[in-house]
């Protein structure tokens, strides 16, 4: 998911970006909605970057019933914002079928870049 931020004010400023993922429908009890990413981007008066984050399939897994890491197919959606309290985009995709994955090689954090 990308976003464009933009320092408006006459002085330097720094912004925490912060990419939240929520599962709609779950089998199991989930956060209503979790940290999944965060970059803190410095920008000079006027200034316009890109914030692009990257995510792998297995930061969507969870421990199911038989506490094995499943990641389950449905809605999923993504926030962008300032806070859990400012979000400033989002948007939606599918996971088409569930699938186990290696607890030991889920991902946790997305991966974050940072554009001029």
């Amino acid at each position: 998911m990308c976003i464009d931020i933009t320092n408006t004010g006459e002085v330097y400023g720094e912004e925490v970006v912060q990419l939240y993922i929520s599962d709609t429908y779950a089998s199991m009890i989930h956060p209503v909605q979790e940290l999944a990413g965060f970059v803190k981007v410095s920008l000079g008066s006027g200034e316009k970057k890109t914030v692009e984050f990257t995510m792998e399939l297995s930061q969507f897994a969870f421990l199911d019933s038989e506490m094995k890491w499943k990641v389950e197919s449905g809605e999923m959606e993504l926030k962008v914002g300032a806070s859990s309290h400012d979000i400033r985009a989002n948007g939606s995709f599918r996971i088409s079928s569930d699938l186990y994955i290696d607890g030991k090689t889920r991902g946790f954090y997305a991966n974050v870049e940072v554009k001029p």
